[in-house]
């Protein structure tokens, strides 16, 4: 697996509060998409700190949910925080997973990271149960007007890039053939606007992990990150009515074979 480009530490954590708070709209609505019916065993791929799981359990309501993740560290909060959900610590990339035959895989921006999504795909599709299903959300599009965010996004590109990973992943995936044993059932963009202040926090959280990544060191001078952080903590705490908008390619399979 390439490495994760937003680590896995105590402000990183913090940043993925956030973002499941801002975001959760956005993930009701994949998750409205599912065909109705019930749902045995459910695995949140790269699940993180857990905040996917519990609302993945709450609005699925599948008999069991499974959080997977590679961080030992989410591994250990998530389950402190949602005792009465079930978290395994395992590399998403390798099958088979220690949790046997789902019927539901969710992974929300996960794939953006690693290379080689569809085949990666495909190895999911082998775990399901027939006729299970796999839900994925990876970004379409960003757009702003903020000349901060527009620079800070080019960072991000390149950092994710160069770990092997495509940040805007969602038109590839669009445009792919249908992994092995996956029969496509819906594929559509969700569009959601977020505030620039919420939008500034996440950027500024993620800026303060990764600014150290052996990649920006090497490309990036300090002064330029600094600026950067500056401009936008002053977003952040701006009363700016602009508004960044999120694209976000929502895809459901179904295993068919």
């Amino acid at each position: 697996m390439s490495r994760y480009s937003f680590r896995d530490t105590g402000l990183a954590e913090g940043r993925l509060a956030l973002l499941a708070e801002t975001f959760e709209p956005e993930m009701r609505v994949l998750l409205a998409t599912l065909p109705k019916r019930p749902v045995r065993l459910a695995l949140d791929l790269g699940c993180g700190p857990g905040f996917t799981t519990r609302l993945l359990m709450d609005v699925v309501q599948p008999r069991r949910a499974v959080g997977v993740d590679i961080s030992r560290n989410y591994v250990r909060s998530a389950r402190t925080r949602f005792p009465d959900l079930e978290f395994v610590e395992h590399n998403v990339t390798q099958t088979p997973f220690p949790v046997r035959r789902p019927d539901f895989i969710m992974a929300r921006l996960v794939l953006a990271h690693l290379p080689d999504p569809e085949s990666i795909l495909a190895k999911w599709a082998g775990e399901l149960t027939l006729r299970g299903l796999v839900a994925v959300a990876e970004v379409e599009t960003i757009e702003t007007v903020q000349p901060v965010f527009s620079t800070y996004l080019s960072v991000v590109e390149r950092l994710i890039a160069d770990g092997g990973g495509e940040l805007y992943l969602g038109p590839r995936l669009h445009g792919a053939a249908d992994p092995t044993e996956l029969r496509r059932l819906s594929s559509e963009v969700c569009r959601l606007s977020v505030s620039t202040g919420a939008a500034a926090s996440m950027f500024s959280m993620n800026l303060a992990v990764w600014r150290t990544d052996r990649f920006v060191v090497a490309n990036y001078d300090e002064s330029f990150l600094d600026r950067l952080a500056t401009r936008l903590e002053q977003l952040r705490r701006s009363a700016s009515r602009d508004r960044i908008e999120w694209g976000v390619r929502h895809l459901v399979y179904e295993r068919s074979g």
